[in-house]
């Protein structure tokens, strides 16, 4: 018995039609489709290579995905066909739908809404399970990695992710988490590189280093202080990444760059650094003043030591 799909209207409520899933749907008739960016603790996306005899896209990496069928919700969906395609259980996953698009190509009679999910879970690729009459690779990919693979044979969908993902692959990069700060030459080589850069007239940045001087003298103007030979230092990376983004929805900010120590440091060492690109001087300026404030004043933790 052919497998049967619910009909939706154009403004995607389900209709009492069901269809068989073949069947050409007419002006104002819908299937739906889901698609499934499941996110591990690195941040890599699961993607399955297609079996290279399949009648379409043979050979071709993707995300899961596929059509729902009767009864089902855009959710339950999702879960099935990650169960069926990957072995995954993500029915405890957080439904959080980031991106939906409409196709509508009456010739041909291929209508659908299209949900695209970012599902975050903790999996390794050894608790993956393909069929291999449907997969024959499995992998976590970085979206460095998926450009590049779409660069030289393809992506299935890619475009389409380029969209669902839009700042959230950016705002990914905006804390840098390294040892070692990144020279100033290297954060402007970056965003200069960014897809924000033609919009950015100006860059500025910051650069705080452990003083001498106690913060108690520098800022309220105390006497008799004893001079800093150190500082243990800690930020709240949450509250870094609402500082963040609370930047990048001031006017004519495009484009944020934030390293932090942490642990001991002495006299001399880098405390911060901060890039921030935007329109014109007085928008970067501003940028940067309420960033680097927000942080000092609510994000970290600064303990000093003494002599």
């Amino acid at each position: 018995m052919e497998e049967m799909i619910d009909i939706y209207n154009e403004q995607r409520q389900k209709t009492s039609l069901q269809l068989p899933r073949k069947s050409k749907l007419k002006k104002g008739q819908f299937m739906l489709y889901v698609l499934a960016l499941i996110e591990d603790s690195k941040g890599r996306y699961l993607i399955t290579r297609r079996a290279m005899d399949k009648k379409w896209a043979g050979g071709q990496w993707e995300i899961p995905g596929g059509g729902a069928v009767a009864g089902e919700t855009s959710f339950d969906a999702v879960c099935r066909e990650v169960k069926e395609e990957t072995g995954l259980d993500v029915s405890g996953c957080d439904p959080k739908v980031i991106y939906s698009y409409v196709n509508e190509d009456l010739e041909r009679g291929d209508n659908y809404f299209v949900d695209i999910y970012l599902l975050k879970m903790d999996y390794a690729i050894a608790d993956v399970t393909i069929q291999e009459e449907e997969a024959i690779a499995v992998k976590a990919a970085g979206f460095d990695e998926i450009t590049k693979i779409h660069e030289e044979s393809g992506f299935l969908h890619y475009q389409r992710l380029v969209e669902a993902l839009k700042g959230i692959e950016e705002k990914k990069n905006m804390l840098v988490k390294t040892i070692t700060p990144p020279s100033t030459d290297t954060l402007l080589t970056e965003a200069k590189a960014d897809i924000t850069a033609p919009k950015c007239g100006m860059y500025l940045t910051h650069c705080g280093i452990v003083r001498e001087d106690a913060k108690a003298k520098v800022r309220a103007g105390a006497q008799g202080t004893k001079p800093v030979v150190a500082m243990d230092f800690s930020y709240d990376e949450a509250k870094v990444n609402a500082a963040i983004d609370a930047t990048l929805k001031m006017d004519g900010i495009y484009y944020v760059k934030v390293w932090l120590a942490s642990g001991r440091l002495t006299v001399g060492d880098d405390i911060m650094r901060v890039l921030i690109g935007g329109d014109i001087r007085p928008h970067v300026i501003d940028g940067l003043n309420a960033l680097v404030g927000e942080i000092k004043n609510h994000c970290v933790e600064e303990i000093e030591i003494y002599e």
